[in-house]
């Protein structure tokens, strides 16, 4: 079965998002850096990356676009608490496929899940940015219309 990767600095929201993970039936990896999500998203191949916009050092943001760069074609949905179009605008010009805001995470993760969790059963993923996934949920901030 296909993995999520889950990478926040808070502890607390790695463990939440785990735990949606797992009642989806998905297993999780988590990750407290962009460089440690670098690593395990080359190395596991997740289906689904749900990853912090604001982490520190190396952030959200340029953890997808090294991603992007190395090859990486699975979902990467970048979250934040930033509710505006410059969190949005960010996602997109890095190659994200989605933002969510965190202010709607729960019923946004749900989604995002399940879709993933179909996604496994098929054993073909549609990659790139603002693809794929982006559709299968109702919370999304952002989609391939660019709204």
């Amino acid at each position: 079965m296909s993995n999520v990767l889950i990478v926040d600095d808070d502890p607390s929201m790695r463990d939440l998002c785990r735990l949606i993970a797992k009642r989806q039936g998905l297993p999780a990896l988590a990750a407290h850096s962009g460089t440690e999500a670098e690593a395990l998203a080359l190395q596991h191949q997740p289906v689904l990356i749900l990853m912090d916009l604001g982490l520190p050092g190396q952030d959200g943001a340029e953890t997808c676009r090294r991603l992007r760069s190395r090859g990486y074609g699975g979902q990467i949905t970048l979250m934040s608490t930033l509710q505006d179009s410059v969190g949005v605008e960010r996602a997109k010009g890095c190659g994200a496929n989605n933002y969510l805001a965190k202010l709607n995470i729960y019923h946004g993760l749900i989604g995002l899940m399940n879709a993933a969790a179909e996604q496994s059963t098929s054993s073909q993923l549609t990659g790139g940015p603002m693809g794929g996934l982006n559709n299968a949920y109702p919370n999304r901030v952002c989609d391939s219309a660019g709204g």
